[in-house]
């Protein structure tokens, strides 16, 4: 239709969140042919068929992984925090090594790479071999979910992380305008606020390597900090507002410095 083709050529116009970061990053105006994620996705989403893709991801930095999660909640495409046998379709890991890629040989999951997730965004489509895959997968799962194995969160431990000599950051060096998101690995959860059934809130915590014998008895976080839930439940949105806000003007700032450098 003549909307649709407005529409169309009008794409020309517009970038996404994640080419504002790589202009700053490399410090040029890049161009949006270079990346997939540079600018609005020129088709029809969700995509059919995504919804069946149940995908983890591994061997990341945490620049890779914003675009990744971007490019996927885009397309439909459902992700999971952990690595199973009986839930996950796929497995992305461009590195082709570790712990979780060898657990996909083993279990014979399908490993892809960053060009797979990029033609489904370049096409449209789900290719029909992984389609078909993922349904025969979810139909074989059916009601089953005990006796899941895992290996660990999708944050990156250990095993995953990315072998920086063989691969390049998707957003390239620094130029220092932003501050780098790379995280030191953890080597222990931290305590984990659950839902005691009653209404309250309870600390689950500690690390599990001590064994029970040496674990703190459970205390509902409700009584141990009475009437302030709500206070700090509000003062915690608050603070995340006021976050994005002030990323969102530092991005704004930079990318006009960067802008003006250019002119």
């Amino acid at each position: 239709s003549a909307k649709q083709a407005s529409t169309l050529d009008s794409y020309h116009k517009f970038r996404t969140d994640c080419w504002v970061e790589h202009c700053i990053f490399e410090d040029r105006l890049c161009l949006p042919e270079e990346n997939i994620t540079y600018a609005p996705l020129k088709i029809d989403l969700p995509v059919s068929g995504a919804e069946f893709i149940k995908l983890h991801w591994t061997g990341l930095d945490n620049e890779q992984e914003t675009a990744v999660k971007r490019l996927i909640k885009a397309l439909g495409i459902a992700s999971t925090e952990t690595f199973a046998k009986r839930s996950n379709t796929h497995l992305l890991c461009p590195t082709h090594s570790g712990l979780k890629y060898d657990k996909a040989l083993q279990w014979k999951v399908t490993v892809v790479g960053m060009e797979w997730l990029y033609d489904i965004a370049k096409e449209g489509r789900i290719p029909d071999a992984d389609l078909a895959y993922a349904k025969q997968k979810l139909e074989q799962i059916g009601s089953k979910t005990d006796g899941t194995t895992t290996d660990g969160p999708s944050r990156l431990g250990l095993t995953d992380l990315p072998i920086l000599g063989n691969t390049t950051s998707l957003f390239g060096p620094s130029n220092g305008l932003l501050p780098t998101q790379r995280k030191p690995t953890e080597l222990a959860p931290p305590p984990v606020l659950i839902s005691s059934g009653s209404g309250s809130t309870e600390i689950e915590g500690g690390n599990s390597l001590f064994g029970r014998e040496h674990e703190e008895p459970v205390v509902p976080l409700a009584r141990a900090l009475p009437g302030r839930n709500g206070d700090a439940a509000q003062n915690s949105q608050g603070d995340r507002e006021r976050k994005r806000e002030a990323q969102r003007n530092q991005l704004a700032t930079s990318l006009d410095a960067l802008l003006k450098k250019h002119q």
